[in-house]
């Protein structure tokens, strides 16, 4: 991935990618993370969190999301209107703008598309984990072949199916082995690109097909 730093987009608000993402770390940048960006409820939802790192990561990623769907919309990041889908997982009344988010315990990932459905997820490597477990619980059989010849594959399988079945806005199912996210993306003309972020985490954008580059930024 070629990274660009933020400011180059700030420096073209006129004309915002078709399908964008931006890795970011905490509050590393004044200002973009400010608390000005969410509203009262997000505030009291994050106030509760007792993690204090959790809490920084998890309000600097969804002031992010909000100041840049703010550049696509137009409209002031804390009045944008988000919805959520019965799985969870939040949308814009318009329907213009499709977004999705994750992060780990220090960074996160956000990506935006014109074109309809997205999907992001990234994983941090030196999480303390059983991958066999969880490759066993998760992957389907061809996955799963793929995890045996080529275990230090196992977050880039994870990501790319957690990031597909979060573009199609369900959320892992309760049998998530049963589907294989190679079919899913046949199934629904998806692209997925899969990715080492800055911070050597591993990560994953599923979207739309589209003839479009997509663009990636990072937060400094």
């Amino acid at each position: 991935m070629n990274w660009e730093p933020l400011t180059r987009l700030q420096d073209q608000n006129s004309c915002v990618p078709d399908v964008l993402v931006v890795y970011g770390m905490d509050f590393g940048v004044p200002g973009l993370y400010s608390e000005q960006y969410l509203t009262t409820e997000e505030l009291r939802l994050f106030e509760s969190v007792k993690n204090a790192d959790q809490k920084r990561i998890k309000m600097a990623c969804r002031a992010a999301t909000r100041w840049l769907l703010s550049v696509y919309l137009e409209v002031e990041p804390p009045f944008i209107n988000f919805k959520v889908n019965r799985y969870g997982k939040p949308y814009l009344n318009s329907g213009s703008i499709e977004f999705n988010a994750s992060h780990t315990e220090t960074s996160f990932l956000i990506g935006i598309s014109r074109f309809g459905r997205i999907g992001v997820d990234i994983e941090s490597p030196d999480r303390n984990i059983d991958a066999g477990s969880i490759a066993r619980y998760t992957l389907s059989p061809c996955e799963m072949r793929k995890y045996l010849q080529q275990p230090d594959q196992f977050y880039a399988l994870w990501t790319r199916k957690e990031a597909t079945f979060k573009a199609l806005g369900t959320g892992i199912p309760e049998n998530p082995h049963a589907h294989d996210h190679e079919i899913l993306l046949k199934k629904h003309s998806l692209n997925c690109i899969t990715f080492e972020c800055p911070n050597k985490e591993t990560a994953s954008i599923v979207h739309r097909k589209t003839g479009f580059p997509t663009k990636t930024f990072i937060i400094r």
